[in-house]
Order: structure tokens, then sequence, then C-alpha cells
């Protein structure tokens, strides 16, 4: 099972690797589309719909870049409904308090819903 779903656009890409290598350093265990090779592909609605199911929690990594973009609306809109979606804003994002808290959340010990400001 995936502890933590991380929902981003390629744009970013940069913006979200820091983040995704601290939460592997924690030994989360990660759904991440890195290199973009599932995006544009037959494949890619089945295969992000499953990971956002399969996930403990999904992290929407947002700016204002990021909610414009249709899968980055539909990755957190279905994680939303599942009650199990930590949004945050990139450009205030403290690394070592979301990974301590993710690592709670993968452990089982309950999910909190954020919005943006």
């Amino acid at each position: 099972m995936v502890d933590v779903f991380i929902s981003y656009p390629q744009k970013e890409r940069e913006l979200m690797l820091p983040l995704k290598r601290r939460l592997e350093a924690l030994g989360l265990i990660l759904f991440v589309d890195v290199d973009g090779r599932l995006d544009g592909s037959p494949t890619f609605p089945k295969a992000l719909d499953q990971g956002v199911r399969s996930a403990k929690a999904v992290l929407g990594c947002w700016s204002p870049w990021a909610l414009t973009r249709q899968w980055v609306q539909v990755e957190c809109a279905m994680a939303k409904d599942e009650n199990k979606l930590v949004a945050v804003e990139r450009l205030v994002l403290q690394l070592h308090l979301l990974c301590s808290w993710l690592v709670m959340v993968s452990s089982g010990v309950g999910l909190v819903l954020s919005s943006p400001v």
C-alpha cells in the first residue's frame, strides 16, 4: 500500500523533489510521477485513480499554477472525497513539520483536511 500520493504539476517538479526525497528518507512509500512517463499515456487516468485510492494520504502541492491544472484538481477532489487530502501551499511549506505530520498519518493516527488560505 502507498503511504503518500503526491499531486503536483510537472512544470513545478523541481519544487516538489526536495519534499519527495525527505519523505522517502523517512521510509514512506510514495506514488509520484516524477518524470512524466504517465502523463499523456493511455493508462494515465487509471493509474492516477488507483494511486489516489490506494494511498493513505494525498499531498496536494498547491500553487496558483497547480490549481489551474486539470489533473491536480481531479486528484485533490478525489482525495477530498475520501477524506485524505493534505493540501499545502508550496511557498510557505515547512518540510520538517509536514514530514513529521505525514509520518503520523501513514501510521494511522488520523487525517486532517487542509484547505488553501
